[in-house]
């Protein structure tokens, strides 16, 4: 079962992936609603919809930046409990990614995006591989 969530964002964090680009997802403007956010799955239980301002940070396995910010994350989201909700979204499969984002207990929330939601923040990646 697919959820949706509607957001108020207090900042967009994207520290993710070997490459961005942009894309002509509508533009974020503080205080205003913010694109839905799509999942076809919690990887952590399912935040209350109770109002607090939402941090959203986009996440893949591979790039190590993303590994290095989980514990900042994890800080800000215990600093600002009951104020701030920080919320680790991903393309990858809760199985990929579960030992990763929680191998200890953890403040924040994590999802997997159901195929919209990096689209819908204008999030796009891809992965550069080369021989080694």
């Amino acid at each position: 079962m697919k959820n949706s969530i509607s957001l108020s964002i207090i900042a967009l964090t994207v520290t993710m992936f070997m490459g961005i680009s942009g894309s002509s997802a509508q533009k974020l403007v503080m205080g205003e609603k913010a694109p839905d956010m799509k999942v076809s799955g919690w990887i952590s239980d399912r935040p209350a919809e109770s109002g607090t301002a939402q941090l959203v940070e986009f996440f893949h396995s591979s790039n190590r930046q993303c590994h290095n910010r989980l514990p900042a994350l994890d800080a800000l989201a215990q600093k600002y409990s009951g104020k701030l909700t920080v919320i680790i979204m991903t393309k990858e499969t809760a199985e990929t990614v579960a030992d990763i984002l929680y191998p200890g207990s953890r403040s924040y929330y994590a999802a997997v995006d159901d195929g919209r939601t990096f689209g819908n923040f204008g999030v796009q990646y891809s992965l550069s591989l080369s021989a080694c």
